[in-house]
């Protein structure tokens, strides 16, 4: 009886060891299961972030290359839409008109058309730089308000290397119109002026050189003391 009890309590002690072994063998399983999920699902995330990313650069990519497409769709269809009606018989016929207006006016006498002011305008080289350059900026389709705009946003003494750049900004590269400056800048003697004197010489030429925005202008010739009347684009 002894005998059978001893080895009734072996077999107990047997089926517990395999029980203990079996719980430790399928609890490290579970454990290096739960770690290769883990990886899988980090790989997924990651896998996933960088596709949201790629995503996300060509959409941007794509939304930029076609607004390049549009901006450059709607400069040319305005350049197209200025060169017809500068073409067109109503533009032509109130340049006309512009110009006879001009040529009435130059038609009186020079003593009695001139007073004091309007003629040191008429003389005065800042003055007259101003006028040619408001003609440039007509003949190139600039308003001078989007100019002095983009000096009075960056600049508040005006040199050569920012007037240059804000003529740039207008998508002009007019040696020419560089040149103006030195002239312009003449008015202080020190190389620069202020945005606020651009507007006084903006005020003289429009009253005395020529109106705002026609590319007629009317300034003296130092050197032959002489009314001349030139159109800056064509240089007639």
């Amino acid at each position: 009886q002894e005998i059978e009890c001893a080895k009734k309590q072996s077999t107990l002690m047997a089926k517990r060891e395999r029980a203990r072994r079996y719980e430790e063998a399928r609890r490290m399983r579970g454990q290096v299961q739960s770690e290769m999920d883990n990886k899988i699902l980090s790989r997924q995330q990651e896998e996933r972030r960088d596709r949201v990313k790629r995503e996300k650069n060509f959409i941007e990519e794509n939304i930029r290359l076609k607004w390049l497409w549009k901006k450059a769709q709607v400069e040319s269809d305005c350049l197209t839409s200025r060169k017809k009606r500068m073409n067109s018989y109503e533009y032509k016929n109130q340049s006309t008109k512009k110009e006879n207006e001009i040529r009435k006016f130059l038609s009186i006498s020079y003593e009695s058309a001139l007073n004091n002011d309007k003629e040191k305008a008429l003389a005065s080289p800042s003055v007259i730089s101003y006028g040619l350059l408001d003609g440039k900026l007509a003949a190139h389709g600039v308003v001078p308000d989007e100019f002095f705009d983009i000096l009075r946003n960056h600049v508040v003494s005006v040199t050569a290397d920012n007037f240059r750049s804000a003529l740039m900004s207008c998508e002009i590269q007019d040696e020419s119109c560089n040149d103006l400056f030195t002239d312009i800048a003449d008015l202080k003697k020190n190389g620069s002026i202020t945005v606020e004197d651009l507007y006084a010489l903006r005020r003289l030429a429009n009253t005395y050189i020529g109106e705002e925005g026609t590319l007629w202008k009317m300034y003296e010739i130092p050197d032959h003391e002489q009314l001349l009347f030139h159109n800056v684009s064509s240089n007639e």
